[in-house]
């Protein structure tokens, strides 16, 4: 079952509280560091579940799913 980048990032950030936790982590790594770097790969990984609305391959599914048990598929054009 896999998950897209595109998809996981829309969600993800829909969450008002997530937008600021992730702003003041990379204000606190410019202060510390004078750099920071986040990942989509990062924020998957530190996620505690994923929607199975997000779910590739799941019919109908309204529960929720470990990151771990699912595949991010990088979508992006990077």
């Amino acid at each position: 079952m896999e998950v897209l980048a595109s998809e996981f990032l829309k969600w993800y950030f829909s969450d008002r509280e997530e937008l600021f936790i992730l702003g003041w982590n990379i204000a606190q790594q410019l202060g510390s560091t004078g750099k920071a770097e986040v990942t989509v790969e990062e924020l998957y990984d530190s996620c505690g579940y994923i929607p199975g609305h997000l779910v590739k391959g799941v019919e109908d599914c309204n529960g929720d799913f470990d990151p771990q048990d699912l595949k991010l598929i990088n979508d992006l054009n990077l």
